[in-house]
């Protein structure tokens, strides 16, 4: 046996879990490019993006506005649904 030979067990590299990334109303409406007051109306009527509340703080998650923003792909105007 040489001084090797005793087994160490290897430490397994594991990807961490990528932070779940959370914005402001403000910051997730610079991210899409809209007003603030724009944002708040999609809020209040039901449209755009998801998001979460807790008391008043509005937050929305940055994948949940990636996912929006892929959902409304479109190859031509006659695609596009008015209303958010």
């Amino acid at each position: 046996m040489n001084a090797n030979s005793h087994m160490v067990p290897k430490r397994v590299e594991t990807s961490p879990i990528p932070p779940c990334v959370w914005m402001t109303a403000h910051q997730a409406a610079e991210y899409l490019g809209l007003s603030y007051a724009a944002l708040a109306e999609w809020r209040m009527k039901g449209v755009g993006p998801v998001f979460s509340r807790a008391g008043r703080l509005i937050r929305y998650r940055l994948a949940d506005l990636d996912e929006y923003l892929s959902s409304r792909v479109c190859q031509s105007t006659s695609q596009y649904q008015h209303g958010a």
